[in-house]
């Protein structure tokens, strides 16, 4: 992670039978590579469970995405913690991350350029 250089805040969905077992939210450079990083984490740690890239923050500067996220790993009501690790299980959520800081203006959506999924395809 480059603070530098532009950079996403994220949301990731981890899916296990049936439903959504967290969200998980972050920040990068390159959130595919990432999703693929955490999908390979869950993987080596025995987990069969998918990965899915949801929502997305991007900001001209990393520095602005850290900054969001410090904010939300803050807000202990919105935290998921698990006994199982993986790469990433200390970044969990019980909300979407991304929808929760729109909603309640955490961020500045003047800022910023919100992005989904298909803009990386």
């Amino acid at each position: 992670f480059n603070a530098e250089e532009p950079a996403y805040f994220y949301s990731m969905e981890i899916h296990g039978p049936g439903q959504i077992w967290w969200f998980k939210g972050g920040i990068s450079n390159d959130p595919e590579r990432r999703r693929g990083q955490i999908a390979n984490g869950l993987k080596n740690a025995g987990m069969a469970l998918d990965v899915r890239l949801g929502r997305t923050i991007r900001f001209k500067h990393g520095r602005d995405a850290r900054a969001l996220e410090t904010k939300l790993m803050n807000i202990k009501q919105i935290r998921a913690t698990t006994i199982e690790k993986f790469d990433g299980n200390r970044e969990l959520f019980s909300v979407n991350p991304v929808i929760y800081a729109i909603e309640n203006d955490i961020v500045d959506d003047h800022k910023t350029q919100q992005m989904v999924i298909e803009d990386f395809l």
